[in-house]
């Protein structure tokens, strides 16, 4: 293969646009996937942006039509351009086709199929970004330096497309910048053609855009999604999609139906109805807006619903709510006529919805002088206060909207640690209550377990000694708006002891209202929660149930996980749907690392099939032997590259809050200061001293960043969200920064090395990042978020000592 052509301006726009692109449409894939499946798949767009780019890298190295520069720009252009046009074509397969995952044969086989189908437009990408940074070898650190910069810019592009466009549209917007990335390759070459065709294909996205809601109309949209958690998508009153949730309103709203009611009294039998209608997330959580006409009559009933039971304890409260929905909660505190209600929901269509859309139809609740709606993320909010409350209400805060980082990166998870309760209990008058709701079932109420874990590891890190004095736990049943099985369970925690006065009211209205008395101070019938609120032995309760139900924290921040790790390969969880924690309406928590040790066996054995023995084969041996050091070098950064950016995702969700600020701010910053990183390589090889030095201080930077950063997110916890983002920006900057030196140093020495075999280093680094990309999530979720950090460390302390030893050996210098 020859290298050594020169990049011109036209070039390095090229490069610049399609990364961007291909960045954009990978973290649309994320948003598609968990709006048509559920939010675990939304982790597979990572593996299959990386398997396909990489596909793409290994054809660039084994078809003989790759090997020289002589239609080096037109082959840019029109990959470049087969990209664009088939990315638009797999979302609509996507939009289309019915997806049902399953822990089977037939389900790996058609996770497979999907797999390949939404790769295909990547390979073409990856085939692109390949040209450039292997024929342009000389250039390759600022080349690489553009396509870092990029994907960063995209992380920023993507948030505004979608606060104007839906899903689906937004993919044919990030396709029109790849549509211009061939424009500007094209200009290299004196190929008509191609100009026209692209110009043509551009017009055509434009008008597919434009003309969408026409055909929507029609019902022949290739953009509309007709199949969503594997049904048939209904018609919805309004549609609207950010960059971590897609909302829709449906339901007639004149229809006289049910009240939506959690944890009713059964006691309450009043055949009352009211107009209302869902609000769904993703398809799947939802939340209902209720007709209110500010009338106190038409919530009475709400006064009967356990998610309300604190307010009974604690009259003429502040009243703080974590996740306003559709305001069922507010409306509960107007019930009971508190004279202070403070809502916050992290979403802010839904706060949208309530103060314009549909501000009439729910009785203009922003209106009400009691009341204040605001959008912002619970904990970060909390933190911020100077004010203290009576009441702060956590009520079934069921999302599952995974940001575009992927599965797992939810809002609930900075929720449910035992630091967040520690910050809202610090903000609680000295006789408040943290009230939280979750789903329950008599049978295996492990949500309610954890939460009580939770409760009495928060109280004793302030310095409770006896935390079991600060909890009282009630439980819901059968009524006559929810006759079926599951339930609701309600935790009270107090930052001082409950006083025989107020247990003694609670435990009356427990009875008044029919409720289960599962724990007071004064009710220890029920050891496990006697023992799990006195924080005695978890552990050996863990081992009984066959949960982990121990405290979350903001290192393992996994709420909904629970099962043990041994548990996974349970024949019952690969055959039954049924098999859930606790019969959960939503997906069961239970198959989520089971999902992604299939995704792993999957990726692994299309990067085994496609990728890594098409390679060996195409191969010389003797090439591949000398090489090894480079093997190394390569599949060491591609695993530490996504150890250490996943964990820093995850990290940093927590610390920034809303997840379209975690996402974006994160993957911004750690891209463009990786190209800033790379731009500095240039001439490091001719100096063995700043080559060593740069790959030491890389080892040096990744060390202090991993010990200080919960220092600083602990101190800058409770800053404005402006701060925020500046410190978290600082510290990603300078971890990124010589991040982005390891791949263009490395390809600089392979190719001082032979040029033969850059595109294989390439391939195996983006393999090895594909692999990585699951295998980090799997190590978070069984040993935390410092540990893959830590794992990420290791491999980059492997690639230290293989790029000396390939630097310092004699035969470094061998010519092609």
């Amino acid at each position: 293969m020859e290298g050594n052509a020169i990049a011109n301006r036209n070039t390095y726009f090229g490069l610049f646009l399609i990364t961007l692109s291909v960045l954009m449409n990978e973290i649309l894939l994320t948003r598609i996937f968990s709006v048509i499946t559920y939010y675990h798949f939304a982790f597979m767009a990572i593996s299959i942006v990386m398997f396909g780019m990489t596909v793409g890298s290994m054809l660039v190295f084994l078809l003989p039509q790759y090997q020289n520069n002589k239609n080096l720009h037109f082959q840019l252009a029109y990959t470049s351009l087969l990209f664009s046009i088939t990315i638009v074509l797999a979302f609509v397969v996507l939009a289309k086709v019915p997806i049902d995952f399953q822990a089977t044969m037939t389900g790996l086989i058609k996770t497979i199929f999907i797999y390949c189908v939404l790769a295909m437009p990547f390979v073409f990408g990856g085939m692109s970004i390949c040209l450039v940074l292997t024929k342009f070898d000389k250039q390759i650190n600022s080349l690489y330096a553009a396509d870092l910069i990029g994907a960063g810019v995209g992380c920023i592009m993507i948030i505004l497309v979608l606060n104007y466009f839906s899903g689906p549209k937004a993919v044919v917007v990030a396709a029109l910048f790849g549509l211009l990335s061939t424009v500007f390759f094209a200009e290299n070459t004196q190929v008509n053609w191609l100009k026209k065709f692209t110009l043509g294909c551009m017009i055509l996205f434009v008008a597919l855009i434009t003309f969408n809601s026409i055909l929507e109309f029609f019902e022949i949209s290739p953009l509309h999604l007709d199949w969503v958690k594997n049904k048939k998508e209904v018609q919805s009153n309004y549609e609207k999609w950010n960059s971590f949730s897609r909302i829709t309103v449906t339901g007639n709203p004149n229809d006289w139906i049910k009240p939506f009611t959690q944890g009713l009294s059964s006691l309450y039998q009043l055949n009352q109805e009211v107009h209302g209608m869902n609000i769904l997330i993703d398809a799947n959580a939802a939340t209902f807006l209720m007709n209110y006409h500010n009338d106190q009559r038409e919530i009475d009933f709400l006064r009967y619903d356990l998610t309300g039971f604190a307010n009974y304890l604690k009259p003429n409260a502040k009243v703080l709510i974590v996740g306003v929905g559709g305001g069922r909660d507010v409306l509960t505190a107007l019930a009971f006529n508190q004279p202070t209600i403070v809502g916050i929901e992290i979403n802010p269509i839904i706060v949208n919805l309530l103060k314009n859309e549909y501000s009439f139809f729910s009785g203009n609740i922003n209106s009400n002088p009691r009341v204040s709606l605001i959008n912002a993320e619970g904990r970060s909010f909390v933190a911020q206060l100077k004010q203290n409350f009576d009441i702060i209400q956590v009520s079934l805060i069921d999302t599952w909207a995974a940001t575009a980082a992927g599965a797992y990166v939810l809002s609930e998870n900075s929720l449910f640690t035992t630091q967040a309760w520690r910050i809202f209990l610090k903000h609680l008058n000295p006789n408040g209550v943290l009230t939280v709701t979750r789903w329950y079932t008599p049978e295996n109420p492990a949500e309610l377990y954890r939460l009580t874990a939770i409760s009495s590891k928060a109280l004793q890190e302030m310095g409770v000694t006896d935390p079991a004095s600060h909890i009282m736990i009630f439980a819901s049943g059968a009524n006559y708006y929810n006759p079926k099985t599951t339930y609701v369970g309600n935790i009270i925690v107090s930052p001082t002891p409950f006083t025989q006065m107020m247990i003694n009211q609670a435990e009356y209205m427990a009875r008044k209202l029919n409720f289960d008395i599962l724990y007071t101070p004064n009710h220890k019938n029920n050891l496990t929660f006697f023992a799990l609120a006195s924080n005695q032995d978890i552990n050996s309760i863990s081992d009984h149930l066959g949960l982990d139900i121990s405290a979350p924290t903001d290192d393992k921040p996994f709420f909904f996980e629970m099962l043990k790790l041994k548990k996974y390969l349970h024949e019952k969880l690969w055959n039954q749907d049924s098999y859930y924690l606790n019969n959960n309406p939503y997906i069961s928590a239970s198959r989520a690392l089971t999902i992604l040790l299939i995704l792993l066996i999957t990726v692994i054995s299309l990067t085994l099939l496609c990728i890594v023995i098409p390679l060996m084969l195409r191969t010389n041996r003797q090439v591949m032997l000398s090489a090894f050091p480079f093997l190394i070098y390569f599949s060491s950064i591609g695993l530490g590259f996504m150890f250490i950016e996943i964990s820093q995702l995850q990290r940093f969700v927590l610390f920034l809050g809303p997840p379209t600020y975690g996402l974006s701010v994160i993957l911004f910053g750690l891209l463009v200061s990786s190209g800033l990183g790379s731009l500095f390589t240039y001439n490091y090889l001719n100096s063995s001293r700043r080559l060593f030095m740069s790959q030491l201080m890389l080892l040096l930077m990744i060390v202090l960043f991993g010990y200080f950063t919960t220092n600083v997110i602990s101190y800058y916890q409770a800053s404005s969200l402006l701060v925020r983002i500046l410190v978290s920006l600082a510290v990603i900057f300078s971890l990124g920064f010589f991040m982005g030196s390891a791949l263009p140093l490395g390809m600089q020495l392979a190719s001082k090395y032979s040029t033969k075999i850059t595109p294989w280093l390439w391939g195996v680094n983006g393999a090895t990042s594909i692999c990585g990309s699951v295998l980090a999530m799997v190590v978070a979720l069984s040993a935390g978020i410092q540990s893959t950090y830590l794992t990420g460390l290791l491999c980059y302390c492997l690639a230290f000592a293989a790029i000396c030893y390939v630097y310092f050996r004699k035969s470094v210098y061998s010519t092609n």
